[in-house]
């Protein structure tokens, strides 16, 4: 077992000037994180800065490191996904260049996760954790994967299909985790099969929603594979909290993936 001493613990033995540092530490981050990109261009010392704040992983003796490292999959994903982004929306990855505002209103999310969603520990913030992680990890994914280019080195299928992997394995693991599933590894690397898969199909087949006049768009892919999960996701907590699987958490969430999927493919005006 882990040794990482989780947030609320840790916050819960703050004095109020320690706690105030800690929140004063994650809005300096978000700052420096949009400055550097805005300034600088480029998204490397942002992604520097966000690894580095993850020094407790290995504040540890390195057996741990492991364990501790797949504890932090899903805030890993978000925080580098969502530098990426606002990397993307100021640069023109796109197909838009001017997008400061949205880079702006990108950094406050940024902080939101670090301050207010990161920290919760309840169901509901568990799954919204991971919701979000699948969500930004696949957006920023698609983006780059779609243009070949990252750092200048091209994104290939094969590191989509495993990139994709490795989110719905974070995912998967962060609600089983919470939920003290034994078969958690299993089911984690079962669904992470399925991200993939989801990857293989969509990396050859992209297409991208408009958001309004942003300069961002959301990948269908990302659409498939948070739907999925969400449906997924009801179905194991039913089945977490009763022991057993009924029709009435199947039925609904299988029709309304169904139909939004047929729309999607179907019914939706979409931009390549």
């Amino acid at each position: 077992m882990s040794r990482m001493i989780t947030l609320e613990k840790i916050k819960s033995k703050q004095t109020p000037l320690a706690e105030a540092m800690y929140y004063l530490l994650n809005i300096m981050l978000v700052v420096i994180s949009v400055v550097s990109i805005v300034v600088s261009g480029s998204p490397a010392v942002a992604v520097l800065l966000m690894l580095a704040s993850k020094w407790r992983v290995f504040a540890v003796r390195p057996r741990y490191w492991l364990a501790n490292i797949q504890s932090n999959l899903v805030d890993t994903i978000v925080g580098l996904g969502l530098v990426l982004l606002i990397y993307i929306a100021g640069n023109g990855v796109v197909g838009v260049s001017d997008g400061f505002a949205l880079q702006v209103l990108l950094g406050v999310l940024y902080a939101v996760w670090l301050l207010i969603v990161k920290p919760r520990s309840s169901d509901k913030w568990v799954y919204a954790q991971a919701l979000i992680a699948i969500i930004v990890g696949t957006m920023a994914l698609y983006a780059f994967s779609y243009k070949s280019t990252f750092f200048n080195l091209g994104i290939t299928f094969e590191l989509h299909v495993l990139a994709m992997a490795g989110i719905g394995y974070a995912a998967a693991r962060h609600i089983l985790m919470a939920h003290k599933e034994v078969a958690t590894t299993i089911i984690a690397l079962i669904w992470a099969f399925f991200m993939a898969q989801i990857g293989w199909i969509t990396y050859h087949w992209v297409f991208a929603y408009k958001l309004f006049d942003l300069p961002l768009k959301m990948p269908q892919g990302t659409l498939i594979a948070a739907m999925s999960s969400v449906s997924a996701a009801l179905i194991y907590r039913e089945y977490s909290q009763k022991g057993k699987i009924t029709r009435e958490s199947i039925v609904p969430s299988s029709i309304l993936c169904g139909a939004l999927l047929v729309i999607l493919l179907f019914f939706s005006s979409v931009v390549q």
